[in-house]
């Protein structure tokens, strides 16, 4: 008899255990430490603080022109221009190679589409070449966010990777007539 009972207590002991454990993750808080992550530190530059700042009485999504433009919406060819020619100087790429390849991919438009193709967005990503080239198991953004298909076409420049573009002919020919490409 004193075996079961030394069976029971210590099933008892067990589940009281497991059952202050369950309760303390409930009903603590957890104690997240998050690292103050800048633009310099993802990016590999400087950006002074003051760049980063939006102004006082700004929301994002309103159509502000206080805003800087990394906290707008992208939503007309200027905006295109303004994010193309910040992000590219960001991330120490030529703004010129940036501005003409969205001029010849889609001439700016924020949501451009290619009626023959799956091709989308200011550098015209086709939808396989973004998920071997934008997206990760763990990071997925949209190709059709035109911000995220400007970064990722930036990101690809910035390790020298024109691959994408070079395969329509007609971007071929206009890149090398602008003196991008060796003949």
């Amino acid at each position: 008899m004193r075996i079961e009972h030394t069976a029971f207590s210590n099933l008892m002991n067990l589940l009281t255990t497991i059952l202050s454990l369950i309760y303390i993750s409930v009903m603590s808080f957890p104690i997240v430490i998050i690292p103050d992550i800048t633009a310099s530190y993802v990016y590999g530059v400087d950006i002074p603080k003051e760049a980063l700042k939006v102004p006082q009485g700004a929301f994002q999504g309103e159509r502000n022109e206080d805003l800087p433009i990394y906290r707008r919406e992208l939503e007309d060819t200027e905006d295109v221009k303004e994010f193309i020619k910040w992000n590219a100087e960001v991330l120490e790429i030529d703004v010129g190679l940036a501005e003409d390849l969205a001029r010849i991919e889609s001439n700016f438009e924020p949501h451009a589409q290619n009626a023959f193709s799956t091709a989308y967005g200011p550098y015209q990503w086709l939808q396989g070449s973004w998920k071997d080239l934008c997206q990760s198991d763990t990071h997925k953004p949209s190709r059709k966010d035109p911000k995220e298909n400007i970064k990722c076409a930036h990101w690809q420049i910035h390790i020298g990777n024109l691959q994408p573009w070079l395969v329509a002919t007609s971007t071929r020919n206009k890149l090398e007539q602008l003196g991008y490409l060796d003949n």
